[in-house]
């Protein structure tokens, strides 16, 4: 409550509850009427002041509580034309883009044998990536908050305070990032998402989250856990749209507010940094005509922009593997091709998959237009600074972040068919 200027609230309440009354009035009474009369207007000078008090505490209390509720993000799907939007609504806008080849052995971040978690037979999980992609990842290499892959599937991950994972049990885990990165490397489509769940279970770090994920087909589906349960909606997504309410609670909002256009226009506009007056907004973009380039796509996400926490906006051409983005501090749109990242590749190296062509460019970068020939080798010292400022930032332990940094260095090539997962 460092904005409470205390002294002016005393001299507010002195002023006004213990006022007297005129002076020579007041020394006309007799001495206990004084006393009396001092005693009635200190004890209004302090209920009021209690109250005060307590009325200010609720509004930071309100105000913190709003704050957190805020640090969301909303995504969907226009079917007609096969863009899906993303807006990245957090606290903290660094991050990095990564090329992601395919090619590459894949293991588990141990992290729940790092925290003495980890119970019963060897829980590590290895995986070959079969597909390239390109991810957006905050925090660290390996661990993306979303991305695309080559066949055209792009998933990515929400905040919902709701979630709580599955219990720890026999299988294979990986925390919830590196569930991104399995997806994208393993699947190309939709449903095949939902077959990797009887192999592997999410462990998490930190987040409580769910994902939302279209393939090229202009399918989508959405998977949450809410109380230890696997939620996985396919073809019970009959809006594709997310934001951070489960996809249960905002359909049945949505059910609620079936009212005339204008009018619905007129309340999402009014609160439009709540998370379902947000899915609303999200519902009319899915259904959108004007929605027909990366472009226009992210003109689109301004009605779902959150000044001061929107911190990048997304647009991913499934049909034609591209993707476009913006940085809230910046008008610029960047661009990325997959055939354009590929050129790339092939004029530093002679081989597109495999360690070697792991490739990154930071999204504080100051270009504009496309980024390809912007990509290059990532660079282990300023990985791990960045994600050194990323886990202080969140107050967590520096030596997760060295560890999660070196992890996402350490790199095999594949030696065998990359059909293998």
């Amino acid at each position: 409550m460092k904005w409470l200027n205390t002294s002016i609230i005393n001299q507010a309440c002195i002023i006004s509850y213990l006022r007297p009354v005129r002076h020579s009035v007041h020394q006309s009474l007799p001495q206990w009427h004084r006393l009396v009369n001092r005693v009635y207007y200190t004890s209004r000078f302090v209920i009021s002041y209690l109250i005060l008090i307590l009325s200010v505490c609720t509004i930071e209390h309100a105000t913190i509580s709003f704050e957190k509720s805020v640090l969301a993000c909303t995504a969907t799907h226009n079917k007609k034309n096969g863009i899906m939007l993303k807006s990245y609504d957090w606290h903290d806008g660094a991050g990095v883009l990564y090329f992601n080849p395919k090619g590459i052995k894949r293991y588990t971040f141990p992290h729940e044998s790092l925290r003495g978690k980890q119970s019963g037979q060897s829980l590590a999980h290895s995986w070959y990536s079969r597909f390239a992609s390109v991810s957006f990842n905050q925090y660290g290499r390996g661990f993306p908050n979303g991305g695309i892959n080559e066949r055209g599937l792009a998933i990515e991950v929400l905040w919902l305070n709701e979630t709580e994972y599955v219990e720890q049990d026999q299988r294979p885990y990986l925390n919830e990032l590196e569930w991104v990165q399995y997806v994208l490397d393993t699947c190309e489509t939709v449903e095949q998402i939902e077959a990797l769940l009887t192999k592997v279970r999410i462990s998490p770090i930190h987040g409580q989250v769910h994902y939302f994920f279209c393939d090229q087909g202009g399918h989508c589906g959405a998977l949450e856990f809410i109380k230890g349960d696997i939620k996985f909606y396919l073809n019970e997504l009959q809006v594709p749209s997310l934001t951070n309410h489960s996809y249960e609670q905002s359909m049945a909002y949505a059910k609620q507010q079936k009212i005339h256009e204008s009018e619905r226009s007129s309340q999402v506009n009014q609160d439009n940094r709540g998370s379902l007056a947000r899915f609303l907004s999200a519902q009319e973009l899915a259904k959108s005509k004007a929605i027909t380039s990366l472009q226009l796509g992210l003109e689109a996400l301004e009605q779902v922009e959150i000044k001061g926490y929107t911190k990048w906006q997304i647009a991913y051409d499934l049909k034609h593997l591209k993707l476009a983005f913006k940085m809230s501090n910046s008008s610029k749109i960047r661009r990325v091709d997959f055939s354009h990242l590929v050129g790339r590749l092939k004029a530093l190296s002679s081989s597109t998959e495999g360690c070697s062509a792991i490739m990154s460019y930071s999204l504080s970068g100051k270009e504009d237009g496309a980024l390809s020939s912007f990509f290059a080798p990532p660079i282990f010292k300023q990985e791990r600074a960045h994600l050194r400022q990323r886990f202080a930032r969140l107050k967590l332990p520096q030596q997760l972040a060295d560890a999660l940094a070196t992890h996402g260095k350490q790199c095999s090539d594949l030696v065998h068919d990359s059909t293998k997962h």
